[in-house]
């Protein structure tokens, strides 16, 4: 059986404005920094257990 999951895969933390509202274009602009320094994959909307 193969594993279509390898290499590293970070789960990212959602950034928020000064008002707090998720930040989209920062969220992107992260997950492409990831990618372009040699991440296999990044996972949007990941749990990472935190909370306000």
């Amino acid at each position: 059986m193969s594993n279509i999951f390898t290499g590293t895969m970070p789960a990212l933390m959602t950034p928020c404005t000064a008002e707090r509202k998720p930040d989209f274009d920062a969220l992107v602009r992260k997950g492409r920094e990831l990618i372009e320094a040699g991440m296999s994959a990044v996972v949007y909307c990941g749990s990472m257990g935190d909370w306000p």
